[in-house]
């Protein structure tokens, strides 16, 4: 391998007031580790840009830290003069109360909805329920985002709604002969 490289995560996801670690190799065009320092320069979600300070690790193994100041996209390059560029992504979240919602929070969530006869044990079940489900089909990252929040929210909202609403409806008459009831909801 020639040129420089990324030794760290390409893309990653990091709370605001985080660090983000960049770690970087350069390979001369024999392939050997070489001791050219490329530049970092690190583009905000504004626009502005910044240019963290590149300490070596090892000989033509190099690492450059940016505090994250705000959330949002976050853009950053190393450059080398004879060796290339590596592109480096990052979405800076905002980390409110806890990882998952809790049983308060949902229900707070369900609000004016939240005329069932569920107690706080069916939800803390339907929540429970579609964390799992979420877990069996998201890759969830470190942060938790928003997004995902949201999503679970939604999804225990659905499962408490859709537990007033029969699987079948069993209909028969004398001229279609009996009903079955599906084997699949």
């Amino acid at each position: 391998m020639t040129g420089i490289y990324a030794v760290s995560e390409t893309s990653v996801v990091l709370p605001v007031g985080d660090v983000w670690s960049l770690r970087f190799a350069v390979r001369d065009f024999d392939g050997d580790l070489t001791d050219q320092e490329p530049t970092v320069t690190v583009t905000l979600p504004s626009g502005a840009t910044s240019t963290p300070d590149v300490s070596s690790v090892d000989t033509g193994v190099y690492r450059a830290e940016y505090a994250i100041p705000s959330a949002g996209r976050f853009y950053a390059r190393a450059a080398t003069a004879d060796y290339g560029v590596v592109d480096f992504t990052l979405f800076a979240a905002v980390v409110t109360g806890s990882a998952y919602p809790n049983v308060i929070e949902a229900i707070d969530y369900l609000g004016d909805n939240w005329e069932y006869d569920d107690d706080a044990e069916t939800v803390e079940d339907a929540l429970n329920a579609e964390m799992a489900a979420q877990r069996d089909v998201c890759r969830i990252p470190a942060v938790y985002p928003a997004s995902l929040r949201e999503a679970l929210l939604r999804r225990v909202a659905r499962n408490l709604a859709m537990r007033k609403i029969p699987l079948a409806v069993p209909q028969a008459d004398a001229e279609s002969g009996p009903a079955f009831i599906p084997r699949h909801d």
